[in-house]
């Protein structure tokens, strides 16, 4: 017997074929066995229709296991490391020399830092 798809039909094994069968039909019913949780409500779902219209009240969209098409990434948005680095090395400098600094931020760094110089004498 040679290798391949086969189905038991009159009694005996034959080949079986690509196309559906055209005289029967896969009927989808609306219940959700299980029951899902919306992710808008939080409620329990037990119904397709239910969370369809549930979905569609709240703006959103069903994305039905296409995550590429929804969540693309685009090239403008993309932060380079070169970048990053040079934005937190200037917020360090504005930090150190006290740039973008209220008054009041300014005079509670320099009592911190004469609390910490004061302890450290004493030690």
């Amino acid at each position: 017997m040679t290798r391949g798809r086969f189905v038991f039909k009159d009694g005996h094994f034959v080949p079986a074929t690509t196309e559906a069968p055209r005289n029967k039909s896969s009927l989808v019913g609306d219940e959700i066995v299980a029951g899902i949780e919306h992710p808008a409500t939080g409620e329990k779902i037990y119904s397709r229709s239910q969370y369809k219209r549930i979905t569609k009240a709240h703006g959103l969209e069903e994305c039905y296991g296409e995550p590429d098409r929804y969540f693309q990434k685009d090239d403008d948005t993309a932060v380079k490391e070169a970048d990053l680095e040079d934005d937190i090395l200037k917020a360090l400098a504005d930090l150190n020399y006290g740039e973008g600094l209220t008054q009041e931020e300014l005079e509670l760094c320099k009592q911190k830092n004469q609390a910490v110089e004061w302890e450290q004498e004493q030690d």
